[in-house]
């Protein structure tokens, strides 16, 4: 929570299961925190990663960029430099290359062309590269019909294969 810049509203994401240690936890931090709840109580009820993004954009007014971190990420790098390298306009992915191709296969794997990204596999068996996106990303306010769209499709799990999607 530190590595957010103040000027940055936060806002956490999580089900029903777990919303009372949420909101524990909310009283404990030193900083205005928002905490948008699924009804789910069950692994097979979950949104999943797409479906998630799509819920927060379909019941808040989000009208700008959305920066968003799962909350199993843990990284180093200065977050105030990744937000400044955001131009606007297309998605931002975080990178860092793990450097075994092995545990690579445990994330979603892309390969680069110069700054841009070529291609977005997720935890392929295989990885072709052991550069890793860290589940940091913001995604223009453009994309955000494009979200609902994939989860009309069924697909919430899967931010490799939205990442894939032409415009995005």
């Amino acid at each position: 929570m530190d590595k957010i810049p103040k000027n940055i509203d936060i806002m956490v994401n999580t089900n029903k299961k777990f919303e009372a240690d949420f909101h524990q936890w909310q009283r404990t931090i030193n900083r205005k925190v928002e905490i948008l709840v699924e009804e789910v109580l069950s692994e097979d009820q979950k949104l999943g990663a797409v479906g998630s993004l799509n819920f927060w954009i379909e019941n808040k007014p989000i009208v700008e960029a959305l920066l968003v971190i799962a909350g199993d990420n843990y990284f180093e790098f200065d977050l105030a430099q990744f937000i400044a390298r955001y131009d606007g306009k297309h998605t931002l992915v975080a990178v860092y290359d793990i450097g075994d191709k092995g545990k690579a296969s445990q994330f979603g794997v892309v390969q680069l062309d110069g700054h841009r990204i070529a291609e977005f596999q997720e935890k392929p068996a295989k990885p072709q590269s052991s550069l890793v996106a860290t589940a940091c990303y913001i995604f223009p306010q453009r994309i955000f019909p494009l979200l609902h769209q994939y989860c009309q499709r069924g697909k919430r799990d899967n931010l490799g294969s939205f990442y894939r999607l032409p415009d995005r």
